[in-house]
């Protein structure tokens, strides 16, 4: 079980992301509030975040944080899933 988790101090960011990506992926995800209450996590779990982590990560060349590709590389390996 994975999850892909967006953070924002902004509700009203983290509401607009949760949108505009459900218009495009139709995938729904869900708000969460940090332990501390400082942040919102919008979360995705499994199912949903193998057809995000494809739309964001659909070539090898686009600009990227590398650490974050290559953590989801490895989180994605264990499932045998591969990504650009």
């Amino acid at each position: 079980m994975f999850y892909t988790v967006l953070v924002s101090a902004s509700k009203n960011h983290i509401e607009w992301l949760q949108k505009f990506i459900y218009k495009f992926l139709k995938i729904k995800g869900y708000i969460a509030k940090s332990v501390n209450n400082s942040v919102y996590q919008l979360r995705y779990a499994k199912a949903e975040s193998l057809k995000l982590l494809s739309k964001l990560y659909y070539d090898s060349d686009i600009i990227c944080l590398f650490r974050k590709r290559l953590k989801i590389r490895k989180a994605l390996s264990i499932i045998r899933i591969k990504i650009v």
